[in-house]
């Protein structure tokens, strides 16, 4: 109950904000969902830095 009575209210003020349509129509993300996506987009990023690490060293063994 006390949940809804605070989406009640963050609906209200967000719909007097400029922006605030978007935070109305797209729920806030939890906690855990918002860590997950943060770690997955970590994960994405070391292995894009490994992949090229990798392709310089391939190619600096080819030149030499």
């Amino acid at each position: 109950m006390c949940n809804d009575i605070k989406l009640f209210f963050v609906g209200i003020a967000n719909s007097l904000s400029s922006d605030g349509y978007r935070d109305i129509v797209i729920a806030p993300k939890k906690l855990g969902t918002t860590a997950k996506d943060i770690h997955d987009k970590r994960q994405e990023n070391y292995k894009e830095i490994v992949k090229r690490t990798n392709g310089q060293i391939e190619q600096i063994k080819a030149i030499s």
